[in-house]
């Protein structure tokens, strides 16, 4: 008879679904990935701004013939349209000739600190280049 009561009840034969340590770890792992894209999503943003700013630049055929001066003078103001100007001047942004013919490229070179938590920083570094006058 007391075998019988004791069945009646049967032991579950495994725990379902998600402990409370797991749930802390997995909302741990997701804040960690928000502010990781929280920080550094801006700072790619402004690359591929800057990137397409060169692009632009390397495009426009009056680009081809305009000297040095000039087309530092031009990406400061696109710097400044685009309130890229505190991170970055028209000295990132270097007018290079390739090889040893006449043609010439365009080549920014950058580097972003963004602080994460307390002494930690995420450092970001960039390099572009693109030919002038080529389309």
């Amino acid at each position: 008879m007391k075998l019988q009561m004791m069945n009646r009840y049967p032991l579950p034969k495994q725990q379902r679904g998600a402990t409370f340590v797991s749930w802390l770890v997995a909302a741990a792992i997701f804040i960690f990935l928000a502010i990781t894209g929280i920080k550094l999503a801006p700072v790619y943003i402004e690359y591929y701004t800057i990137k397409g700013m060169v692009d632009e630049f390397a495009r426009k055929p009056e680009t081809k013939r305009a000297n040095k001066r000039m087309l530092r003078s031009a990406i400061d103001k696109r710097l400044n349209i685009n309130s890229l100007d505190k991170h970055l001047s028209a000295k990132n942004f270097q007018i290079e000739n390739i090889g040893g013919s006449k043609r010439r490229q365009i080549r920014v070179q950058y580097e972003v600190r963004k602080p994460w938590f307390a002494n930690l920083d995420f450092i970001a570094t960039f390099d572009y280049n693109k030919e002038i006058g080529i389309d």
